[in-house]
């Protein structure tokens, strides 16, 4: 699977999602799929 991600999205979905994540849900997904950040 790729995702496309745009950095400020990025950023936003680290600060309010990353405290809550206790299963390293986030980390995971990044590292099983090919994700492509846009830089703007």
């Amino acid at each position: 699977m790729k995702v496309v991600i745009d950095t400020s999205s990025l950023i936003a979905l680290v600060r309010y999602y990353l405290p809550f994540d206790k299963d390293d849900t986030l980390k995971n997904f990044f590292q099983k799929s090919s994700v492509i950040f846009l830089i703007f």
